[in-house]
């Protein structure tokens, strides 16, 4: 018999228990609780890393440098025209300054960093509206997901941390919170990611995948550079029209 264990929390699941018996029937296990069975042919169980790591298998950090954090606030807004909610990212609206006007070709990609380099984002969700959460969503790398804050049923600031790193694409953001109706400030919902900007280079998007938060200005541009290019020149959005 081999383990490995699967648990969920917070709507995002971990392995942590898998039962394997000699028939090659794997039953996953989770706190709900459900039970699912697969058929397949286990060769053997591959440990899930604690942290990425290289090609010969050698653990890698980001440097103390790689660090980033992302906020996530909109405005509250009476919900319709002339005035809709607005939602935005490091407090500016996709394509847009954080005075409203339209970047220029001379302005930097959002998010710019040199192929194969690993980086630490901290999720930061500050939209003040009653439980509004955003399910984060990055193009073409994957990351580990490490670290959840949230508020718990309790109104108490609350923290998840997976025994394993969870590999997601997609990530909710928890709400900001009135801790025992407390009107300022609130305590924000985050999520703490590893991701590693693996082999390709060019521009892509990032994005809330709630479709209204995204088209009201959730949404970034991401440029992964060779690794000899030079920022100064390489980030610059050179008349890349958003998309």
């Amino acid at each position: 018999m081999k383990q490995i264990h699967i648990t969920r929390s917070h709507n995002i699941v971990t392995f942590e228990t898998v039962s394997i018996d000699n028939t090659e029937n794997v039953f996953f296990t989770n706190e709900d609780p459900i039970e699912a069975h697969y058929n397949f042919v286990w060769q053997d169980v591959i440990a899930i890393p604690a942290a990425l790591t290289s090609s010969d298998g050698t653990q890698i950090w980001p440097p103390p440098g790689n660090v980033r954090t992302l906020t996530f606030p909109s405005t509250t807004g009476p919900g319709g025209p002339p005035t809709p909610p607005q939602f935005t990212i490091n407090d500016h609206r996709f394509a847009l300054n954080p005075s409203g006007t339209p970047v220029s070709p001379d302005s930097n990609v959002d998010q710019c960093q040199r192929v194969n380099t690993i980086w630490d984002w901290t999720l930061q969700n500050t939209s003040k509206a009653p439980n509004q959460v955003h399910p984060f969503h990055i193009h073409i790398n994957p990351f580990q997901i490490l670290e959840l804050n949230y508020t718990d049923a309790n109104g108490k600031p609350a923290r998840y941390t997976p025994q394993y790193p969870i590999w997601s694409d997609t990530v909710n953001i928890p709400a900001a919170i009135k801790v025992n109706g407390s009107v300022n400030p609130l305590v924000n919902g985050s999520v703490k990611i590893r991701q590693e900007f693996n082999d390709f280079t060019g521009t892509y998007v990032l994005y809330c995948h709630i479709l209204a938060h995204e088209d009201r200005g959730m949404m970034q541009l991401v440029r992964t550079i060779p690794a000899d290019a030079d920022p100064a020149k390489a980030c610059k959005l050179n008349g890349v029209e958003h998309h």
